[in-house]
């Protein structure tokens, strides 16, 4: 009985000691820049190697490498109250890490609570499993593509702003969506269709062209009217100078044939009609 109870208590401390013995040490490094979204779309996600297989009492250490603070949990952002339940580093500053012994084989996913978009997956199996379990890292891989093209398809459908749409994992303004005219025959304005092909109009092309040299006859039209009248207007006024620079000579011409018809009369200085003889006023002969 002595014998039998020993041997059960050197099984059960082999069970314990010999994972402690044999227990490896994983090292799982931030992608730098992970704060920034868009590091959950390259291969190995915000966590290198964002997929780790390890064995009961193996080790994972968290190393924040980034220049960001960041944070490690068990769970999903949509885990609800199960978030961190089973590890949470809190606030990992950069240059710092966090570690956690797996001592219970499953699947444990885990994200930053601070970058959500940051995921990563421990897969734990048996001490004594000598195997990969593929099927679990193939479901974890399933998983993990499958979260990325649900945040895709969030990210396109809400993750920008108004008036944006995302475009090769950018977010970039969108076309607007002003309604396009068209004809009965679905070609635009100032188009027609031929050969089921949407060609320019050339009739209203035609119209366009033909109305165009009407208004520059116009145009020409009325400006040179204006320069005529301008032209007419000062030589009308040039006339009229001459006209009273040939009246002012006329004038003085006639003065002074009035005044070749009179004398004076040399005694008293009385004007004297031309052929008087004596002067009406003192009497001297006047000599023609």
């Amino acid at each position: 009985m002595m014998f039998t109870q020993l041997s059960l208590g050197i099984f059960l401390l082999g069970i314990i000691i010999v994972p402690m013995v044999f227990a490896e040490t994983y090292t799982v490094v931030n992608v730098e820049m992970s704060y920034i979204r868009g590091c959950e779309e390259i291969t190995n996600g915000c966590f290198d190697p964002y997929l780790v297989t390890v064995r009961i009492g193996d080790t994972v250490i968290w190393e924040n490498a980034d220049s960001q603070g960041h944070n490690v949990a068990s769970g999903d952002e949509g885990a609800g109250s199960d978030v961190g339940a089973i590890f949470d580093s809190d606030f990992i500053d950069p240059g710092e890490s966090f570690s956690y012994t797996f001592d219970a084989v499953g699947t444990y996913d885990y994200f930053c609570m601070i970058h959500p978009w940051m995921k990563g997956t421990v897969i734990v199996e048996t001490a004594s499993g000598t195997e990969i379990n593929t099927q679990a890292a193939a479901d974890a891989e399933a998983k993990a593509a499958a979260d990325a093209e649900a945040k895709a398809a969030a990210d396109a459908a809400s993750g920008c702003g108004p008036g944006t749409i995302l475009i090769d994992g950018v977010c970039e303004l969108a076309p607007t969506q002003q309604p396009i005219q068209q004809t009965s025959q679905g070609c635009g304005p100032g188009t027609v269709m031929v050969n089921e092909v949407c060609e320019l109009d050339k009739t209203s092309e035609s119209t366009s062209m033909s109305i165009e040299p009407l208004y520059i006859i116009i145009v020409v039209v009325v400006i040179g009217g204006v320069i005529g009248a301008v032209i007419a207007a000062k030589r009308g006024s040039k006339s009229s100078g001459h006209i009273q620079e040939e009246s002012v000579p006329r004038k003085h011409v006639k003065t002074l044939e009035t005044k070749k018809t009179h004398y004076l009369c040399q005694n008293c200085g009385t004007s004297l009609k031309f052929g008087a003889r004596f002067c009406g006023q003192c009497g001297q002969s006047v000599n023609s």
